[in-house]
């Protein structure tokens, strides 16, 4: 449905004046959505397409009327998360490095190199671009649950919990909290209070199959 308005937006724009600051954030918003439905090649294409529009000078009138600001590292950034999920992590790091060269002062792209790296399982590194996110955006839930995901990898599991309890806070509805919180409390023993957290987060996000194994395991400890 989200593809069907962007494509309907991308005619009208077709006979429209020129207008970059709209045709970035049209192409912006369809590579969004073409990675959502794992369409993944051509949100390259978007990606790309945004990028070049993007890059090109906005007059002050038309800046100040922007729904939102598409920028050349928001663009690299984004684009460098879809490179991440089709297995390309490197490209997509060197992406995130061009983003963070691009505009230091945007959270984006150190949010995004953040959660490139927990993809990647690069414990580490991605601690440490959490705490860089967060500095720049203390309330990012993302970047908190990032962190808290750090954590429990690292073995520091009550401070982890205690992440996971501040995010979902914030936040209650938040799918990788809700995961990560019951998934501790089942490392924990209390398979209970697990199951009831990994229910809320098969609900958030049904496509998620680790939570489903995760609640599984939580039922057979309960005999269910």
């Amino acid at each position: 449905e989200a593809l069907a308005c962007y494509d309907q937006a991308e005619e009208i724009l077709r006979t429209a004046p020129a207008d970059n600051r709209s045709a970035a954030g049209l192409a912006f918003n369809r590579a969004i959505a073409l990675e959502h439905v794992k369409r993944y090649d051509e949100a390259l294409g978007e990606w790309d397409h945004a990028m070049q529009m993007a890059s090109r000078p906005v007059s002050a009138d038309r800046r100040q009327y922007s729904l939102s600001r598409v920028t050349p590292a928001l663009v690299l950034a984004s684009k460098a998360k879809t490179l991440v999920v089709m297995g390309r992590g490197d490209e997509a790091i060197e992406l995130c490095h061009r983003a963070i060269e691009q505009d230091s002062t945007e959270y984006e792209p150190v949010s995004s190199m953040a959660a490139i790296l927990v993809r990647l399982e690069r414990w580490p590194e991605a601690l440490d671009w959490c705490e860089r996110a967060i500095r720049m955006r203390p309330g990012d839930v993302d970047s908190l649950s990032n962190r808290a995901v750090v954590l429990a990898a690292l073995g520091h599991t009550d401070a982890a919990f205690t992440a996971f309890n501040h995010v979902l806070a914030l936040a209650p509805s938040h799918a990788n909290a809700l995961h990560g919180k019951g998934t501790l409390l089942l490392h924990f023993g209390h398979a209970s209070e697990a199951e009831e957290f990994l229910r809320q987060a098969v609900e958030a996000m049904p496509h998620r199959s680790e939570s489903w194994n995760h609640l599984g395991i939580a039922c057979l400890r309960l005999g269910k």
